[in-house]
């Protein structure tokens, strides 16, 4: 016998009611990953919460929106090779930037299946999106911190050597000085003397940069380190750039590392003439300031030093001017060039409780402002003599 109430049960079973449809769109819903259905136009057919919470659309102000034109408006180029891997393979996964609805850049982990109907024919395409920018941001952090951390064995295995070299540099200049030589020769000799001895200090500067700055410090007189980072920088600049130095008097002192604050100055006066390639003028000036949170968001407020170092170069790109702190980032070709000059300015800078700003113009030069506490102990003594 033909069992008519049998076959209406099993029709029922094969056909989702409207209540299965509900129970399964909210069983969806409650999955954590975005979730989307396009058809074969590209226009988004489903959209789930997962894909509300990761992206910021609502599905009711996507549905029917072209899916890469509402994601993917920055990497359209790419998308004809993942189309034909679909077609040919019936799905791709792999790693993709998308935007949000505020355009913040994304990073997903996505898996693409192609979905047919009973004919075999393909009629829609689901999308599976984790996101995984958090995981890429932190790997892109050790990334870094393994870059250093090589940078620093590097240091390490070279400095005994170089520590070696310079030494008889050293020996042998001392024993130079003691020679009968002419006054032209023996200020060339202090100054290659005095060279050597700074590049010896900026080994141990070098180790630092993994292993930790040396947390001593002392007062010093910004001005003294200004005055000596100068005369190495005109013993080495082309004659075609000119250094101009200028002390405000009654200069604050500071609490600091001598070593570090000169590297510092190295480093900027480096990158200055690196900017300079046809001429032109580095400007060294400090001065005191008084700083609160109105002058600055950054600052602790009370008394400052001011340290500015200019150049009248090329300026910097507003595209990289963010990134020119960052470890290992350098525009320049030459194959000598780490990368770790301004980061280490950046570092010292942290490292005395200070903080940097930059303002940069094309063709009209680059200045950094360097903003480092004065000793309080030193203020305090000169406000009780007053």
């Amino acid at each position: 016998m033909f069992n008519r109430a049998a076959m209406i049960s099993d029709t029922e079973e094969s056909k989702p009611t409207a209540d299965q449809f509900e129970m399964q769109s909210l069983l969806l819903d409650q999955v954590q990953l975005a979730l989307i259905v396009r058809d074969l136009e590209d226009r988004i057919c489903f959209w789930n919460k997962g894909a509300e919470r990761l992206y910021g659309w609502r599905a009711d102000e996507v549905t029917g929106e072209n899916v890469y034109e509402l994601l993917f408006p920055r990497e359209l180029q790419d998308i004809e090779e993942k189309e034909r891997v679909l077609a040919e393979t019936g799905e791709w996964a792999g790693e993709l930037r998308q935007v949000t609805k505020t355009q913040t850049t994304i990073v997903v982990e996505s898996r693409w299946k192609l979905r047919r109907d009973e004919s075999g024919n393909p009629k829609s395409v689901l999308m599976v999106n984790k996101d995984i920018t958090h995981t890429r941001k932190l790997e892109g952090e050790l990334l870094r911190a393994q870059h250093i951390q090589t940078a620093g064995g590097l240091a390490t295995s070279i400095a005994h050597d170089l520590n070696n070299v310079l030494s008889a540099m050293l020996i042998s200049m001392r024993a130079l000085s003691q020679e009968q030589i002419d006054p032209a020769h023996r200020d060339a000799l202090k100054v290659s003397q005095l060279c050597v001895e700074q590049a010896a200090q900026l080994i141990t500067q070098l180790l630092s940069l993994t292993k930790g700055f040396d947390q001593e410090t002392r007062s010093i007189d910004l001005g003294d380190v200004i005055w000596k980072a100068a005369k190495i920088l005109r013993s080495t600049f082309p004659q075609s750039i000119t250094i101009d130095v200028a002390v405000r008097p009654h200069l604050h002192f500071i609490a600091g590392n001598t070593t570090q604050l000169c590297q510092l100055l190295l480093n900027l006066g480096l990158n200055a003439r690196d900017a300079m390639p046809g001429g032109g003028t580095l400007m060294i000036e400090a001065s005191n300031a008084v700083l609160d949170k109105i002058a600055s968001p950054e600052a602790v407020p009370g008394e400052y030093v001011l340290l500015s170092v200019a150049d009248t170069g090329d300026g910097i790109p507003a595209d990289i001017a963010a990134r020119i702190f960052e470890p290992f980032f350098t525009t320049k070709n030459e194959s000598g060039n780490t990368g770790l000059g301004l980061f280490a300015v950046a570092e010292i800078v942290k490292n005395h409780k200070g903080f940097i700003n930059l303002s940069t113009e094309p063709k009209r030069g680059t200045r950094f402002l360097v903003y480092l506490p004065a000793d309080k102990r030193v203020v305090e003594a000169a406000f009780r003599r007053r």
